[in-house]
C-alpha cells in the first residue's frame, strides 16, 4: 500500500528486538537492505557475548565469508574456524584433542557468518554447501547469518529468516540527537529533525541507518539536506573526500597528499570500473 518508489511501503510484520530473535532461535538467517546495520548488528552480539551480556557461557567468533571463500588451499569451516580460534583465543585443553572441536561438541560457540551475498559466483556453491554441513553436524551451536535480501536465492533447513526492521520516527531522531551531541551541537539536532518531517522523500532515505549517517554528515557541514537520493550520494562523497582524513589526523604518502576532489574521484571511479570488469561486485 501507498508505495511510491520501489521497496518502500507499509510493513505490516511485529517489529521484534534483534537480541530476542536471535535467543529465541539457535538458527537464524538476517536479511537487510545494504546500510541496514547487518555487520555492526553481528559484531554487537560478538561483543556482547564477550562482555557476558548475552549467551555469556559461548565463545563468538565473526566470520566474513568473503575472506573464507577466499581462503588459501580452500579450507572446510571447520579448519577454518580453527585457524581462528588459535590466532585469537589461548584456551587449556587436553593436547590430544582439537579445540574448536572440543567446544563445538559443548555447544559453547556463537558463529556469526557475515556477508553470504559477498561471496563471489565462483566459491558460492562451496560456501553454501559447507555451511549447510557445518551447521546440521553441530547443531547443539548458535548460528547467525547476514545476506542482502535481493541477493537471497537460497533456503537453508532449520533457519529462521528475519529481516532489518527500517528505523522508525523515534530511532532516527535517537540517532540523530546522539550524532550532534556528540559533535557539541544541540540546537543543529532539532533543526535536523524538523527538516526531515517537513521533507518526505528525505525522510524516507533517514530510515535507512547507512544514508542516515550520510545525511548527518551532510547536514554537520552545510546545515542543509539535498533534495534527492543522488545528490545526497554526490554531497556526502564530497564531504568524505575533504574532510575525511583531517579530521582523522591521517597523513597520506606524498603521491596521494595533493589529489584534487576531481582526481580522487576519477580514481576511485577507475576502481570501482576495474572491480566491476572482474566481476567483483
Amino acid at each position: 500500500e501507498d508505495v511510491e518508489r520501489f521497496s518502500l511501503g507499509r510493513v505490516r510484520e511485529e517489529r521484534v528486538p534483534g537480541l530476542k530473535a536471535v535467543a529465541k532461535y539457535s538458527k537464524l538467517i538476517i536479511l537487510g537492505k545494504p546500510g541496514a546495520g547487518k555487520t555492526t548488528f553481528l559484531k554487537h552480539l560478538a561483543l556482547l557475548c564477550i562482555r557476558g551480556k548475552f549467551q555469556e557461557e559461548r565463545i563468538p567468533l565473526f566470520i566474513t565469508l568473503k575472506d573464507f571463500a577466499e581462503a588459501p588451499n580452500q579450507p572446510n569451516l571447520l579448519i577454518y574456524l580453527s585457524q581462528i580460534l588459535v590466532k585469537y583465543i589461548s584456551i587449556n585443553i587436553e593436547a590430544d584433542i582439537d579445540p574448536i572441536e572440543q567446544l563445538l561438541k559443548q555447544g559453547k560457540l556463537l558463529v556469526l557468518l557475515d556477508g553470504l551475498d559477498e561471496v563471489q559466483e565462483a566459491s558460492g556453491k562451496r560456501v553454501l554447501k559447507q555451511i549447510e554441513r557445518f551447521t546440521s553436524d553441530w547443531s547443539e551451536n548458535q548460528f547467525v547469518i547476514t545476506c542482502r535480501i535481493a541477493a537471497k536465492e537460497y533456503i537453508f533447513e532449520q533457519f529462521t529468516e528475519v529481516e532489518v526492521a527500517d528505523f522508525n520516527d523515534e530511532q532516527i531522531k535517537s540517532f540523530s540527537n546522539k550524532w550532534f551531541t556528540a559533535k557539541n551541537d544541540i540546537v543543529k539536532a532539532a533543526k535536523f529533525f524538523k527538516k526531515l518531517q517537513d521533507d518526505k522523500p528525505i525522510r524516507e532515505l533517514a530510515s535507512l541507518p547507512l544514508l542516515l549517517t550520510l545525511l548527518c554528515l551532510v547536514f554537520e557541514e552545510s546545515a542543509e539536506l539535498p533534495k534527492n537520493r543522488s545528490e545526497l550520494y554526490k554531497e556526502g562523497l564530497d564531504v568524505l573526500l575533504k574532510k575525511w582524513d583531517g579530521k582523522r589526523n591521517i597523513e597520506r604518502e606524498q603521491v596521494y597528499k595533493k589529489l584534487s576532489l576531481k582526481r580522487k574521484e576519477d580514481l576511485l571511479s577507475q576502481v570501482a570500473y576495474s572491480t566491476f570488469e572482474q566481476g567483483q561486485y
